[in-house]
């Protein structure tokens, strides 16, 4: 499918529109999550946790990106995004909005339900979103996340590459910089 689409040149990002979203406690799924702020194979900032994005998740062609999982904790909101130098190849479809990357929203956020307001309370499930990180192919993807409005986290998620490179040098899948 790649093959197919045009080459994106510097500048096609700005031309692509914003889509940004909300998602809310009845959007939401319900699901068994062991300690998923505390687990290595998290990507976690704060109350946000994207399951399974740490390490080098791999990038699945037929979906052109991967599934994961987002957890935000009870009573908390996060907005993630996709930055700017990211928006021509890189996007999420969290919400069931989207097909692939150039349509995919670049910017979420995501509404936890409140103390017993979901069943999950009861039941031991987590209230999660079900939803890709979609790209044109193996890339480092940045995320932008933002917890109840507090300041923002930078996250990388190695999606099918060993390394990636950002204003503070290289950065090993395993998250740690490499000098």
């Amino acid at each position: 499918m790649a093959a197919l689409l045009p080459a994106m040149v510097s500048g096609d990002a700005d031309r692509l529109p914003s889509r940004a979203g909300v998602e809310g406690c009845s959007s939401r799924s319900e699901g068994q999550f062991p300690r998923p702020f505390q687990n290595r194979e998290n990507l976690t900032a704060g109350p946000f946790a994207l399951v399974g994005a740490a390490g080098r998740p791999s990038w699945f062609e037929p979906a052109g990106g991967q599934k994961f999982p987002l957890i935000v904790k009870t009573g908390r909101r996060v907005t993630v995004s996709i930055p700017r130098r990211a928006a021509g190849f890189a996007g999420l479809t969290y919400g069931g909005r989207g097909s692939g990357y150039r349509d995919a929203r670049r910017k979420v956020t995501f509404i936890a339900c409140e103390r017993g307001e979901a069943a999950a309370d009861r039941l031991r499930y987590r209230p999660f979103w079900s939803g890709f990180v979609l790209t044109d192919g193996p890339r480092c993807v940045p995320l932008r996340i933002r917890a109840n409005g507090d300041g923002v986290r930078h996250l990388m998620i190695h999606l099918g590459v060993e390394t990636c490179e950002t204003e503070r040098g290289l950065i090993r899948h395993a998250g740690t910089p490499s000098g």
